[in-house]
């Protein structure tokens, strides 16, 4: 009875130590795991610590007994260096003392120790770097044949490509080449004008200048009020571009009347006798990319009866102004 007592006795013992081992295991563990910073005063005096920011004038952190707890702030002048958690030794310039030879040995030792680290890792890597070339290389055999169908492929889409936008760019110069092209005969209708209150016209181009600026054009029409015909004819000099040209031009209207109480007499004179009579003209035109066409022109009207004032009666001749609308197509 003895003896068991005395074994479970021992047994307790061993166990005791066993957990004492564990807890002062964990307490080294966890003290080695708690990176720290030491801040060396001027006064000579250290505080250990988590610094957490540095700035221009002052440092801020943390004190390693509370590293959660608030954030303290030093001024650089009362610090004369701080040595980190990984061996870096930052000295500040406002401080007098100086590094000791001791800790200049230490600072060295730590810097070879990390090179040392530094080419280990180094060469760890380059080792992995072979092997994911060769990983790589073996890849791209596996893969070189269907990348080279790949690219068959795409060459035989960018060649079918190439082809439809040379086609297009081929259309294009042709309506380019189009619109610039200089529309040789235009034939519009006009309201009022020389053609009465509506006309039909023709207007092919004789000239054209190199530039395509200056055109020359001839003109003639048929038009009808209530009691007579007109016939509409003359030349015009065109100035501009292909889409937009100001016209000067010299017209000659022939007005055969039916009868009198023409609803022109007022432009043209009284009576029923056929007339005929010139006009200079100044106009506009534009010329849309289908060929569509827009005038309007001004005309000065003489008459040997301006404005037909006296019913024929003691007629007095005078210039008139009249004006003219047209829409039309080009080709």
């Amino acid at each position: 009875m003895k003896t068991i007592s005395n074994f479970s006795l021992t047994s307790n013992n061993r166990t005791n130590k066993v957990i004492q081992l564990i807890i002062l295991l964990i307490i080294a563990i966890s003290y080695s795991t708690i990176a720290q910073d030491v801040i060396h005063k001027t006064d000579g005096s250290a505080i250990e610590a988590k610094v957490r920011e540095v700035l221009d004038d002052k440092i801020k952190y943390n004190r390693t007994d509370n590293p959660d707890g608030p954030l303290y702030t030093i001024e650089k002048s009362k610090i004369f260096k701080i040595i980190y958690s990984s061996g870096y030794v930052e000295v500040m310039t406002i401080g007098e003392p100086q590094i000791s030879d001791k800790e200049i040995k230490e600072a060295d030792a730590l810097k070879r120790q990390k090179e040392a680290e530094k080419k280990r890792l180094e060469e760890a890597a380059e080792r992995e770097r072979i092997e994911n070339e060769k990983e790589a290389a073996r890849i791209e055999r596996q893969n070189r044949e269907r990348e080279i169908r790949k690219i068959k492929d795409e060459n035989v889409r960018r060649e079918a490509r190439a082809e439809a936008e040379q086609l297009r760019i081929e259309r294009e110069k042709e309506e380019e080449r189009k619109l610039k092209e200089p529309k040789r005969h235009t034939a519009y209708g006009e309201i009022l004008g020389l053609g009465g209150f509506l006309s039909i016209n023709y207007q092919p181009r004789i000239f054209t200048s190199k530039d395509g600026i200056i055109s020359l054009s001839g003109r003639i029409g048929l038009g009808m009020s209530n009691k007579s015909i007109h016939v509409p004819h003359g030349f015009v000099l065109g100035i501009g571009s292909q889409r937009h040209q100001f016209e000067v031009g010299v017209m000659g209207v022939f007005l055969g009347r039916f009868s009198d109480g023409d609803a022109f007499s007022f432009l043209y004179g009284g009576g029923k006798e056929s007339r005929y009579t010139m006009s200079p003209q100044l106009g506009y035109r534009m010329y849309t990319k289908n060929g569509f066409t827009f005038s309007v022109n001004v005309l000065m009207i003489y008459s040997e009866d301006a404005y037909h004032l006296n019913n024929g009666n003691d007629p007095e001749p005078g210039i008139t102004p009249w004006f003219g609308i047209g829409m039309g197509y080009a080709f």
